[in-house]
């Protein structure tokens, strides 16, 4: 369940770059507004993951 979603979260990654690189053809301030979005959006997931990760390992080791 974990690595799939993992796995998810990566697919989504490539397919927003992808798409990304497409938008650059066509113009490129909007490439570079989705590239800072895409990052800011990266980083706000993986922060909650790992939140998320480390509450449930704090939860098991109490347990």
């Amino acid at each position: 369940m974990k690595i799939s979603k993992f796995k998810i979260y990566h697919i989504i990654l490539v397919i927003v770059f992808i798409l990304a690189l497409i938008f650059l053809k066509y113009d490129q301030n909007l490439y570079r507004n989705i590239f800072y979005i895409i990052l800011i959006m990266s980083l706000i997931v993986k922060s909650i993951y790992d939140y998320i990760k480390k509450s449930k390992l704090d939860k098991q080791k109490f347990h």
